[in-house]
């Protein structure tokens, strides 16, 4: 799960664990809410997310961070701070 540990729900702020269901041949996964895994749907009413989707957006997301100069630029310099602190 690729985000494990990092979604929370947005109705009771509790963690979004992955989880999946099979039916016929299809594996079909998703996050859920921890609170309606325990207590039951009527809980919680965020819904399931499905698990491609999400972890797809905080991808490109990391990618388009990734790409952005200014962004690169504070990270070399950052970099570079913390190897001279280190030699010194």
């Amino acid at each position: 799960a690729l985000l494990k540990g990092l979604l929370h729900c947005s109705a009771c702020d509790r963690a979004m664990v992955h989880t999946f269901t099979q039916r016929d041949e299809k594996l079909y996964r998703y996050y859920t809410c921890t609170n309606v895994i325990k207590n039951g749907r009527g809980k919680c009413p965020s819904p399931h997310l499905p698990a491609g989707e999400i972890e797809k957006a905080v991808i490109e997301q990391i990618r388009a961070i990734g790409a952005d100069i200014e962004i690169q630029n504070q990270v070399a310099t950052q970099m570079r701070e913390g190897q001279t602190k280190r030699l010194e």
